[in-house]
């Protein structure tokens, strides 16, 4: 008799450990073929969030305020004291190459770390392929003197003797000349606008981070060189002649550097 119940447990545990493998098998398939039109970029199963850090270089030089001394394509020798920019205008482009807009505005501060990771909240469920967002503030804005949260001139961001924003600003030394350089680009015809795909990368998340490393390097070259001594060491206005040159060369200052 205790044979008989002996075999008849073996079986049944045979039975039921065949079937969660059955399960599993089941589960793992329909992970697997859950979505067979996702092939790259990021995929957002439910509405959720994207975390955006930044990270600058100077070339393969970290960024140290004050001490460290750069180099760029026309041989000037230069440090860096101060580096702000807006950020606004983030948008993912969907499968179908329609485009999502999170209207946000905001301003970093490198130097103080103040807002080098940022949250974009309500990310529709979707697939996206690219993303874009422009280094400075658009027209309606730079216009619309709302003058509020990161748009409030304390900030120290707003031309106060030509109506607009200073869009980006880098400010140091230039020991050639013993003397300081700034880097105040703004005007509506001067907007950086970055357009970045996100097809090299496979990641599935609600939650997902977003690494955007920043090249100052690129600031000063392709397509135009800039040079503190031939093309200023001033730039106050959205019509100084160095302005535009800045502004076509920040288009390839933002890399995508990791997306989890």
């Amino acid at each position: 008799m205790k044979k008989i119940v002996a075999i008849g447990l073996f079986i049944l545990t045979g039975i039921i450990v065949l079937n969660s493998c059955k399960k599993t098998d089941s589960n793992t398939n329909a992970n697997q073929t859950e979505d067979p039109s996702f092939v790259s970029g990021l995929y957002v199963p439910k509405a959720g969030s994207l975390q955006i850090n930044f990270t600058y270089m100077f070339g393969q030089l970290p960024i140290v305020f004050n001490d460290n001394k750069y180099v760029n394509a026309a041989k000037d020798t230069f440090t860096i004291e101060d580096l702000k920019h807006y950020f606004s205008n983030f948008a993912l482009q969907k499968a179908d190459s329609s485009w999502i807009q999170f209207n946000n505005c905001n301003l970093v501060d490198v130097k103080t770390g103040r807002n080098t990771t940022l949250t974009i909240p309500s990310v529709p469920a979707g697939k996206y392929r690219a993303i874009a967002f422009d280094i400075g503030i658009d027209k309606v804005r730079n216009s619309s003197m709302s003058l509020m949260g990161d748009l409030d001139p304390a900030w120290g961001m707003y031309w106060t003797w030509s109506t607009g924003y200073v869009f980006f600003r880098m400010m140091g030394r230039v020991p050639a000349t013993d003397a300081g350089y700034s880097l105040d680009l703004g005007g509506d015809n001067n907007l950086p606008h970055i357009e970045l795909p996100l097809t090299a990368f496979k990641v599935k998340s609600e939650q997902a981070q977003l690494t955007l490393h920043m090249d100052l390097n690129e600031i000063f070259q392709n397509p135009n060189n800039y040079s503190f001594l031939t093309d200023g060491m001033v730039i106050h206005s959205n019509t100084s002649p160095g302005a535009l040159k800045i502004a076509q060369n920040m288009a390839d200052m933002a890399t995508i550097s990791g997306l989890k």
